[in-house]
């Protein structure tokens, strides 16, 4: 396919164009705004080396049930709506040190993550994939 052949399908086809242009726009923005922020991803294996050598503490997302139901060991929960509220009162006393930020499937983390960064926690991850690549690693959770 030539540039030529390319420009006449645009022309013939251009909302089809226009939203691949989108997408391909959004993406590459997504990409940059995750490189160059001061949250990083991790995988189950940093988090755990993390907390065990670095006293790291997990953040739990989830809500009081599904925290109940099983979480990783030490961890504090602070469900995602007390993070929209700006009430970090469940983890004010772990402000210097690192935070590793858990949900159920790694969509919602990255953003309370990026929001409790602002609050002044200075070192915060997310768990890349939450609680479900977590024990898809057979990783330990507790219960209560």
């Amino acid at each position: 396919m030539d540039l030529e052949s390319l420009v006449a399908f645009a022309g013939r086809h251009y909302i089809l164009s226009a939203l691949f242009v989108l997408c391909l726009v959004m993406l590459i923005y997504t990409q940059i705004r995750i490189m160059l922020s001061p949250v990083k991803a991790i995988s189950s294996g940093k988090a755990t080396d993390l907390i065990n050598n670095a006293n790291a503490v997990s953040v739990d997302l989830r809500t009081d049930k599904e925290f109940a139901a099983g979480h990783i060991t030490g961890a504090v929960n602070l469900p995602v709506k007390l993070v929209n509220e700006g009430n970090f009162g469940a983890i004010d006393r772990y402000r210097n040190v690192p935070l590793v930020i858990v949900d159920q499937s790694g969509v919602s983390s990255f953003d309370a993550a990026r929001t409790i960064r602002k609050a002044g926690f200075p070192e915060v991850y997310a768990l890349a994939g939450g609680i479900g690549a977590w024990t898809d690693e057979r990783m330990p959770l507790v219960k209560h």
